[in-house]
């Protein structure tokens, strides 16, 4: 999750049915000029686990996968539009709260050509998906809306 400075966070609806759309999208409203002056907007593990992907994709820009627990399952957690430079490398372990990235900046190869955002899926399960949208309702059931996890 991104971590709150200067600015606050806006969480669009996760599992939204209409447009299938199965994550978090955290987007900054700014507070200290944060899209103008390029600050660093550092992103924090949702989960305790190891970074299995640390790559680019399209449409998400720099982004790992991070295999975690989750009530004594496993799941996936994608983490989309990171500064390629400040991604951590495959293997490395993550401790629940550990900030290893920061936010792309906007509109840039890195962030996926989108917004300054933060772009949390989480998936049941060991498979790594790089889905930002379904085609089927029923697909989302096996998505996780990453609030549940921060409660």
């Amino acid at each position: 999750f991104a971590r709150p400075g200067t600015y606050r966070l806006w969480l669009e609806a996760a599992e939204n049915t209409q447009s299938r759309h199965h994550a978090e999208d955290a987007t900054l409203i700014a507070y200290a000029n944060v899209m103008v002056t390029g600050e660093d907007v550092p992103v924090a593990a949702l989960c305790a686990g190891e970074v299995a992907v640390s790559s680019t994709a399209e449409g998400y820009g720099g982004l790992i996968v991070q295999h975690c627990t989750f009530q004594g399952a496993p799941i996936t957690v994608l983490y989309g539009h990171l500064s390629t430079a400040s991604l951590p490398d495959p293997g490395t372990m993550l401790e629940q709260g550990q900030q290893f990235a920061v936010l792309a900046e906007a509109n840039s190869a890195d962030s996926g050509f989108n917004r300054k955002h933060l772009h949390m899926g989480v998936h049941r399960g060991e498979e790594i998906k790089f889905l930002g949208y379904v085609q089927e309702p029923e697909e989302l059931r096996e998505f996780i809306d990453p609030l549940k996890i921060l409660r």
